[in-house]
This record gives structure tokens, sequence and C-alpha cells, in this order.
């Protein structure tokens, strides 16, 4: 195990972090019903616990789906909520565009959900279009108590956008969307939903061409239009063939009730913690690695201390856990 000892003073606020490294052969970490728990190089399954800056592991069984669809696009996963859509998906498999960037030529034509009284209604691709994406992302970014839908729609000569779709009179029709980028073959990938620059209004970022110069884009909801707010370049969360889309997140670290980006580098072995407060791009913590990681971010309160872990994997099979501890000085 190896501890890293930081600690950082900031305007109006104290910070102090801690990180840990546990070579535990882990391929990967995910969370289930709020259970974190890796997958190891020989395919197994632990559930971690950590305690006193120490690591446990505990064998660990994946519960089942409770509700699956008869179709379902390969290697993607449905969505739930308890708000007015209980399940929405992905479905009608076709191979008329050879990006693979997700590791195989399939896409989606086709999105469906369950709506709360139990009615379920779809959605279809016209001609040159296809879903690039393994979910659809449920979020009320307009607070108006009703989820929209978000979905990486790709036109085969335009590359990606990111399309937002709303549930009007049992149909879905798209609202909004990011604009493609212009190129075939060009991809985009969801970081995140929040208030990212404390104005009140919900924002959504995303990594523009991860692979290749990687644009973290801020976008504003506002009037059913993306408008966009802030780009920088440097940043991915995703490797090209893999069906991981969770290389990054968004969370309110430090509870101010703004919410932080954490992001990749494109070198996949630094990540940033961020945000755009009061419209201003703020760099709050670096967390420099010797691999790369491998996996997604997940952030998590572990050892039920009151401050938050940041976690993920390394390509050396180490597990990662960063201790973030943030206090107001009064």
């Amino acid at each position: 195990m190896k501890k890293i000892f930081l600690s950082i003073f900031l305007l109006f606020s104290f910070s102090f972090a801690q990180k840990f490294e546990f070579d535990l052969n882990a391929k990967s970490v995910h969370i289930q019903d709020g259970i974190v728990y890796i997958k190891t190089k020989k395919n197994q399954y632990k559930q971690i616990e950590f305690k006193n800056n120490k690591v446990k592991t505990t064998k660990y069984t994946q519960k089942k789906p409770s509700f699956k669809p008869r179709r379902l696009l390969r290697s993607s996963s449905v969505s739930n909520s308890t708000n007015n859509i209980k399940h929405a998906w992905l479905y009608q498999q076709t191979l008329t565009y050879d990006h693979e960037i997700l590791g195989d030529a399939i896409e989606a034509k086709s999105l469906a959900v369950v709506l709360k009284n139990d009615e379920k209604i779809t959605y279809s691709l016209e001609k040159n279009y296809v879903f690039e994406d393994l979910r659809v992302r449920l979020y009320d970014i307009d607070e108006d108590k009703k989820e929209e839908l978000f979905v990486i729609k790709t036109h085969v000569d335009k590359g990606a956008s990111l399309a937002v779709y709303k549930i009007n009179d049992k149909n879905i029709n798209q609202v909004a969307t990011s604009g493609h980028l212009n190129r075939t073959y060009r991809w985009l990938n969801v970081v995140g939903f929040g208030d990212f620059d404390g104005n009140g209004i919900k924002n959504v970022a995303i990594v523009k061409t991860p692979h290749i110069g990687g644009i973290l884009t801020i976008y504003e909801y506002k009037n059913n239009q993306l408008v966009e707010k802030y780009k920088r370049y440097g940043f991915t969360n995703h490797f090209i063939g893999s069906t991981e889309l969770d290389m990054g997140t968004v969370n309110d670290l430090d509870n101010d009730n703004i919410d932080e980006l954490i992001l990749l580098q494109m070198n996949a072995k630094t990540i940033k913690v961020a945000n755009y407060k009061n419209n201003r791009f703020k760099e709050l913590r670096s967390i420099n690695n010797t691999s790369k990681v491998n996996s997604a971010i997940i952030i998590k309160d572990l050892d039920n201390d009151g401050y938050k872990e940041i976690i993920y994997t390394l390509r050396n099979k180490k597990l990662v856990i960063y201790s973030y501890k943030f206090d107001k000085v009064k």
C-alpha cells in the first residue's frame, strides 16, 4: 500500500487529502445499490470496505437487473428511475455505421421507455442516424419534475451529437441538441449533469472527441436549447473500444451547492477536480497517477466519516482511494 498525504490552503477554506493505492489485481471498480466492488484479474467480484485507512475485500455477487426488456442493445444497460419514467433503454440493433468506437459495429436505431403508469412508448431514428451509445441518461435538467432523456445520436456523415428528448402526450420528441461534430467517425461522451457555476441553472458537460484532443464543453439548458457556456481543451473520458462510459463524473465534493467535475486529462494519468464558479474555470485539485486510469471514477463516502472518496482503478491493477476532506474556515 502506498499512502500520500497532501494539505493545501485555499481561499477561505482548508483542504486536506489522502491518497491510498491497494494492490488487489483490480481490473475495474463498480457500484451497485450503494455497494462498491471491484472486478479482479481473475474475473471475480469483491466488495470493498474501507476503514482506518485500510481496505478489506469480501466476495460479492452482482444483483440481477430487476427489469430486463426482451430486446436490448448488446453491451448496453437499462436506466431506471422513480420519477415520470420507470425504465429507458436502447434497442433495434443495426450495422449501418462501422465506427466501432464502443467495441463493435453494432449500434441502436430505437429507444424505448416505460412510464410511471407502466405504459410503454418507443422512438426510432430516421435513415442515416444511429444511437452511438450504451444507455439513455435520465435527468430533470429543467426542474419541471419530469426527466429528460439524453442520448448520443450520430449521423453517418456528420458524426455524433448529444440529443435531448422530452415526453409529451405519450410521444418522445427531440427538443435540443449539442449539434453534430461535422465529420464522420467523430464521437463525444457525456461527463454528467449539475450546477457547475452556481447560478441555479442546471448544466450538462460532455467531452467532444475524447480520443484526439478532447474538448470539455459545458452547456446550459434554457428554453429547450443547449447553450454553450464554456469549453476547454485537453480531457478524455473514454478509451477506444471500451464499453466504460464513466471515466469522469460530477459531484458536489465540498458540499457548497456547486458541482465539481472530476475529469481525466488526455494522458489518462492525471485526474482534475474543477468547477466553473462565477463563470470562471477553476482547478481545485490535481491527482497524479503513475499508471493510466482504466475504470469508472466513483464518488462515495466509503468510511462514513462525512467526507467523500474518489475511487478508481489503474492499468497496473491497483485500486486507488483518494479521500477528499474540505472544511470551511469560520
